[in-house]
């Protein structure tokens, strides 16, 4: 009996820290290296869903500007058009990180 209590908190932290990067993202803050521009930096919105990500730039409107597919990799990592990307996530903010940039966001739901 301990063992499924176990194994049922371990599932819902797992299943938490997911459904986190779950939402709607309004970037607060970006920063990339000199010299080189990131597509990422330019969308202002993002809604996050299990497999996909709809981005939004400030003059798109209702209608995204583009969209991807994502895979989790890991715990903090994602997979999106061949590059891996880290995420840390809580209920209230988003960092999406590369190697040479960083994107900081705000919940909006």
């Amino acid at each position: 009996m301990l063992l499924l209590a176990g194994i049922l908190v371990l599932l819902t932290a797992c299943s938490s820290t997911q459904d986190r990067f779950i939402g709607e993202w309004e970037s607060r803050q970006a920063s990339q290296v000199e010299g080189k521009h990131f597509e990422w930096i330019d969308y202002t919105k993002w809604i996050v869903e299990e497999k996909e990500i709809r981005f939004y730039k400030s003059d798109s409107g209702d209608v995204p500007a583009a969209r991807h597919s994502y895979e989790r990799k890991s715990k903090n990592e994602i997979v999106m058009e061949g590059q891996t990307y880290g995420i840390e996530t809580n209920e209230k903010t988003l960092i999406f990180k590369g190697s040479e940039f960083e994107i900081q966001f705000d919940r909006t739901e």
